[in-house]
């Protein structure tokens, strides 16, 4: 899971949750981290020049922008879009001080979205360096700029170096994952268009939201794009008459992450100039970068009207000449798209899309987004009262659409009913008003059984994937953002699904299935026990034999008769040396995993096999499988637990062979007699990557001891 990179362990405001009751952790993260990012944006935009009310703009407009409020509930998200404007604020503070401390300090600040979420990290990485060579173009001598390049360099060497403990063990997945090469097809000219539309209307092409308050929209739809009417208003402004610098800057980054993030062919260039790139999916995830710097534009747009209008200089000119040919030409291409007044006509298509995502309270802040800018253009009217109103609007703007997008639920409701809290009384800890997830009567049973086994929700909606890990049952289903490769074959193997390449697209981020009752070997080896259905599902029939075991409204859960435990010996093993054949030789119906095991390599001799199947005792700890086995001649215990090189296993204390087994489990051969085999997890990126984190942080605190210290003797002499 830290190997995922998105799971923000070492991101210092993930210690509330271990701190404070999870109900209560999770509000309060949010609510600093949104804190967070304003105070950061505005601190950034004062140090752009943006005088306090224009940067307090700035600030509002990425806090509450559509990106970072419909992430909320990814709490790796708004830890990374809280540091992002505070990693622009430490390089520009750095860079215009020159100091060694200030980029030792800014060092500290740009490790923190490396270790909350690994791609938007990348996006502000890549913001970053464009706003150093904003500030190298200013620098008046190559020699400033060479030891600006230098402390920068510095400055992202020891951020890399912070967050290797993590870092490292990504890239080691990374090497062996499923997302090898998921990339991205262009965006096709009605999904952009629809994008467009959404920087005015974010819920066109919503969803009816099933029974809305009186004060929601009744439309559900992402925000992501979405900076506000007004915002979007004054970063246009800024565009056409604004002359500071930085307007160039985040023009520039506001245009490139829409065009990337809606799949124009600037995202196939980036592809090809950055091929590990490709393992990123959901490229949307850069209108956060889009709405840090439209916030910025607007503020800029805001400032611009607060000062007497300069006379236009060529550098202008040539700015409202690029702003005036990109609306020109974007204005052809949706003319084109729409085909007026031909038989390919889209009109109809997007004047309903339009009239559905419209309602009152949206007509309402066109007309009171356009009163606040006109009242910015009236002189008579003070700047205090118009600024004012501006915040005002945009505030209840975004909110309006953003807070609607993230709900809240009474607690009370995840309260056990009364026939639940009766078939409990067995299990008094599972009904600790503490817990957040109550168990409900299939968990429950579940986890009365003894032993070690795996689950499976048969019917996709049996269970939702993931649900299980919360009580901790193990289901071989599940999502994650990264996960190994072997792992994501195996699954599409057992689906029926061509298991030669990796899943596509959102589906190399599951592992599930709907047709696994084709390879019933398959789910015994990897000791699915127990399958779960939903109520008065046919499914049942399609993976006989099973024992009904509770059948209730809940749906029903079966045993599997035929499981294997989730250790078991072998005697006989066919050495396959290549990957897809191995996968090949599982496919077969006449391959017994019981019986039989595959390996890349050959083992020792192995003797005869008994006349019973063995079953060997098996326990667990963390980073840890214990198994005592008594085999009657020579043979490879095989454990049904994923096999990666960071694992090793002793003998009866002595370090022995491990083998890659049946494609994507591990084994050990063993001699006749009894034994004590240990798995031990020792993931040496994990312990390098600890290393270098340890003593880039020791080189940092020493650097800024070191100034402390040269600060002081200054001061005395």
């Amino acid at each position: 899971m830290l190997a995922d990179g998105q799971l923000a362990f070492f991101y210092p405001l993930s210690w509330l949750f271990v701190l404070l009751p999870l109900r209560y952790a999770f509000g309060i993260y949010t609510l600093i981290n949104v804190w967070l990012a304003g105070v950061g944006s505005y601190k950034f935009a004062r140090r752009m020049q943006l005088e306090a009310m224009p940067a307090s703009l700035a600030a509002v407009g990425y806090m509450l922008s559509g990106f970072l409020l419909n992430w909320l509930h990814f709490p790796e998200f708004s830890a990374a879009c809280a540091m992002l404007p505070w990693c622009f604020w430490a390089v520009l503070r750095a860079s215009q001080s020159q100091r060694w401390r200030d980029w030792l300090q800014a060092s500290l600040v740009l490790a923190l979205p490396l270790v909350s979420q690994i791609q938007l990290a990348f996006y502000c990485y890549l913001g970053i360096g464009c706003l150093l060579l904003y500030q190298l173009i200013a620098l008046p001598s190559w020699r400033l700029r060479f030891k600006q390049i230098a402390q920068f360099s510095s400055a992202i060497g020891l951020a890399l170096g912070l967050s290797a403990v993590q870092l490292l063990p990504q890239i080691a997945l990374s090497a062996q994952g499923q997302r090898l090469d998921i990339g991205s097809g262009l965006g096709s000219a009605s999904s952009i268009m629809l994008w467009l539309l959404r920087l005015g209307l974010p819920l066109v092409d919503g969803a009816a939201r099933e029974n809305p308050s009186a004060w929601q929209p009744h439309l559900l739809q992402g925000v992501q794009p979405y900076a506000g009417l007004l915002t979007l208003g004054l970063a246009l402004l800024a565009m056409w008459r604004s002359q500071q610098r930085g307007v160039k800057l985040f023009a520039l980054l506001a245009l490139s992450s829409f065009a990337i993030a809606v799949g124009t062919p600037l995202l196939q260039l980036l592809l090809w100039l950055i091929p590990p790139y490709r393992q990123f999916a959901d490229h949307q995830r850069w209108f956060g970068l889009w709405g840090f710097a439209v916030a910025m534009l607007a503020g800029y747009g805001l400032q611009s009207l607060q000062q007497p209008l300069a006379k236009p200089t060529r550098a202008l000119w040539l700015q409202r000449g690029v702003l005036g040919l990109g609306l020109l030409g974007l204005t052809g291409w949706v003319l084109h798209h729409i085909a007026l007044f031909t038989a390919n006509s889209r009109y109809a298509q997007y004047s309903t899309l339009l009239r559905l995502a419209l309602n009152p309270i949206s007509l309402a802040i066109f007309g009171l987004s356009a009163l606040a800018l006109v009242g910015l253009l009236i002189k008579r009217i003070p700047r205090r009262w118009a600024n004012a109103v501006v915040l005002i609007v945009v505030v209840g703007d975004l909110l309006w659409y953003g807070s609607s997008y993230n709900t809240s639920v009474d607690p009370k409701l995840f309260h056990a009913t009364a026939d639940m809290q009766a078939s409990l009384l067995a299990d008094p800890a599972l009904q600790d008003a503490a817990i957040l997830y109550p168990a409900t009567r299939q968990i429950n049973f579940l986890l009365r059984q003894p032993g070690v086994f795996r689950v499976f929700g048969a019917d996709y909606q049996a269970m939702p994937t993931n649900v299980f890990s919360a009580f901790g049952l193990e289901d071989i289903r599940g999502y994650q953002s990264l996960y190994l490769a072997q792992y994501n074959r195996l699954t599409r193997l057992m689906d029926g699904k061509d298991y030669h390449k990796l899943g596509e697209g959102g589906n190399s981020l599951h592992a599930y299935f709907t047709m696994a009752y084709n390879q019933r070997r398959l789910l015994n080896m990897l000791n699915v026990e127990y399958l779960i259905f939903t109520p008065n599902s046919p499914n049942p029939e399609l993976y006989q034999p099973l024992e009904l075991v509770q059948r209730n409204d809940e749906g029903t859960i079966y045993r599997n008769p035929e499981v294997l435990p989730r250790a078991w010996m072998v005697y006989q093993t066919e050495v396959i040396s290549t990957e897809l054949a191995q996968l090949d030789r599982l496919a077969a119906s006449d391959f017994d995993p019981a019986t039989r095991a595959i390996v890349a390599e050959p083992v020792p001799a192995l003797g005869p096999a008994p006349t019973q199947m063995l079953t060997p005792s098996l326990s667990y700890a963390p980073n840890q499988a214990i198994v005592q086995v008594d085999t009657p001649a020579a043979g490879l215990l095989v454990l049904a637990d994923a096999y990666t090189s960071d694992w090793q296993v002793t003998v009866d204390g002595q370090p022995a062979k491990l083998y890659r087994t049946n494609y994507a489990l591990r084994s050990v051969w063993l001699a006749a007699g009894q034994h004590t085999v240990e798995f031990r997890y020792q993931p040496q990126s994990l312990i390098v990557g600890g290393w270098v984190s340890g003593l880039s942080l020791g080189l940092i605190l020493l650097g800024l001891l070191l100034n402390r210290i040269r600060f002081k003797r200054k001061a005395a002499q």
